[in-house]
């Protein structure tokens, strides 16, 4: 028999443009460009819908270091969603911290410089 992996109670949003993902992204991840926020509408996936304020789940936004992630959290915070957070320091803090066995592919240089400075 096979049996379903229970659903994950996050969802890890990288918000980088797809070429950027495909290089390098967190292990789980889903792709969310941040592109798709400028939409009018059906701006969010139906992946992403499945975790927009739903008990017991949170989504987790990333990017290299905050830049594009901050402005895609506020946006979305507009757009209704509370369930909402930013993994500080994105991907440079995160492999400064866990260098191996979570991220995906060759790391952006911008992600290689010294964070303890």
């Amino acid at each position: 028999t096979v049996t379903e992996k229970p659903p994950k109670p996050y969802l890890l949003l990288d918000v980088r443009d797809s070429d950027a993902f495909d290089q390098c992204h967190i292990i789980g991840a889903v792709n969310f460009p941040s592109a798709m926020l400028s939409r009018a509408q059906n701006y969010f996936t139906k992946t992403v819908l499945e975790y927009v304020n739903k008990e017991g789940k949170i989504i987790i936004l990333y990017d290299e270091d905050e830049r594009i992630a901050h402005a895609c959290s506020t946006t979305m915070i507009e757009r209704g969603v509370d369930n909402l957070f930013m993994l500080s320091g994105g991907m440079k803090v995160l492999y400064s911290k866990f260098p191996t066995g979570i991220i995906r592919g060759p790391l952006p240089k911008l992600c290689l410089v010294d964070t303890t400075a």
